[in-house]
């Protein structure tokens, strides 16, 4: 009898214990699933790693202070190849596709597939001069085998302004001498500065032959360029870039009909089913989510209602924030 009390003592025990587990892990789902509309929140996922060289120049610095941008992790490493960034996440949680929900799992760090490649103006024409562009490219490409490789330049478009000045300008001195070559007798003194700009000028790459390299590395290369101009506009560009790509995993739940299209309107049965269809038009916004919200606030007038009751931007904005995600083995 007592061996008997102590089994059902411990059976007790074993099912408080999976309960507990049990209502742990349902919060654990509801917290991964909470709505992330705040990018500076996603954000916290994200390592940039950025290579010493880039760092030197105050671009960690840049990004460390700006409050935009300092959740991230931001790390500096040694590599071979100069000016690089890439990023990893702090992965935990994974999308189910049978439950159309995230599901948290033990953090992993992941690296993303992008690879940022910072050049110069000056180094990027000089590539080019050299015919070394392709070959720069292709080592990276091999280096970084399924990235996707993003050239960020900066300072083009002052370099073209600049040299588009100076074929006005060479364009004008060489009319000014045709004219003068009427009145002037000693000609070979008005012609000698004139061919050492033209000398200097004919160094550079013209500007179709740069336009050409670009295509080149958009249509066959596979690469995103991306133009600044000026450090301080890099540094803004690149913080930019990396909340774009924290921001990724959740840009791709639910946003394949955030646009109408004739014909592919999805209609609902109900005045309830419109609703949880019209909120998951909304991005980032999966069925599950839509249904806790319409757990709370079941018709479109009632959630306007909460709205309007709200007194600031921040209460307004944490409204769904506590809103409990309901699964469903469907879509």
């Amino acid at each position: 009898q007592k061996t008997q009390k102590e089994q059902q003592k411990l059976e007790r025990k074993r099912q408080k214990e999976e309960r507990e587990a049990e209502k742990k892990r349902l919060k654990q789902i509801q917290e991964v699933n909470k709505i992330k509309g705040n990018k500076l929140e996603i954000c916290r996922e994200l390592i940039d790693d950025v290579s010493n060289d880039l760092s030197s120049k105050s671009l960690v610095d840049y990004l460390r202070d700006n409050p935009k941008y300092n959740y991230m992790t931001i790390n500096t490493f040694q590599h071979d190849i100069p000016n690089i960034i890439k990023w990893r996440r702090k992965v935990t949680a994974e999308w189910d596709d049978e439950l159309c929900a995230f599901m948290p799992i033990p953090e992993k760090i992941q690296d993303e597939s992008f690879l940022l490649i910072y050049f110069d103006v000056s180094e990027f024409i000089k590539l080019i001069k050299d015919d070394n562009l392709s070959e720069n490219i292709n080592r990276l490409r091999e280096t970084f085998i399924n990235k996707k490789l993003v050239i960020l330049i900066e300072g083009y478009e002052n370099y073209c302004r600049k040299r588009k000045t100076q074929i006005n300008r060479n364009f004008t001195d060489a009319v000014r001498l045709g004219i003068e070559d009427h009145d002037v007798e000693d000609m070979e003194t008005t012609r000698v500065p004139t061919k050492k700009k033209k000398k200097n000028y004919e160094q550079e790459p013209d500007l179709e032959e740069v336009e050409e390299k670009f295509l080149w590395l958009q249509i066959i290369a596979k690469c995103l360029i991306i133009h600044t101009k000026d450090f301080e506009d890099t540094a803004e560009t690149i913080g930019i870039l990396s909340t774009d790509i924290a921001t990724i995993p959740y840009k791709n739940r639910n946003c394949d009909l955030n646009f109408w299209v004739e014909g592919q309107v999805r209609v609902g049965t109900g005045s309830s089913d419109t609703w949880l269809r019209m909120l998951q038009e909304i991005q980032l916004v999966t069925e599950p989510v839509a249904r806790g919200i319409i757990n709370i606030y079941p018709t479109v007038k009632s959630l306007y209602d909460a709205y309007k009751k709200c007194l600031t931007r921040e209460e307004a904005e944490s409204l769904l924030s506590f809103v409990e995600v309901i699964l469903s083995f469907s879509c």
